[in-house]
């Protein structure tokens, strides 16, 4: 790993499964599985390819908390998946989701 590869793993990353639907990408919605969560991204289990730096509508729950949000293609595992950056989660989102990062980080200790 370089160092450009340690700066973008900055935010610490948990195992974190839950349907997510990919919303405007294709009709219907598409519905995928998360792997895994940070306060930064998520990384979907899918099949199905999606270029680097397109732009994707997410809908999914955290805790008793929806997350609709924009996230960009950051990488694709072709046969495996993709990582997606968050563009504007609000602030409940976010809190919502950094709850679900550092009760995994206590629970580590």
């Amino acid at each position: 790993m370089n160092a450009g590869s340690n700066e973008r793993r900055a935010a610490r990353r948990v195992v974190f499964h839950t349907e997510v639907s990919i919303l405007g990408s294709t009709a219907p919605p598409l519905r995928v599985w998360s792997h895994d969560l940070s306060p930064g991204g998520i990384f979907l289990d899918t099949q199905q390819p999606f270029p680097p730096g397109l732009i994707l509508q997410l809908r999914f729950t955290v805790g008793e908390t929806e997350i609709r949000t924009m996230a960009e293609v950051v990488y694709c595992r072709p046969g495996r998946g993709i990582g997606l950056k968050f563009l504007n989660l609000n602030g409940p989102q976010a809190a919502a989701i950094r709850a679900v990062t550092e009760s995994e980080d206590e629970r580590e200790q």
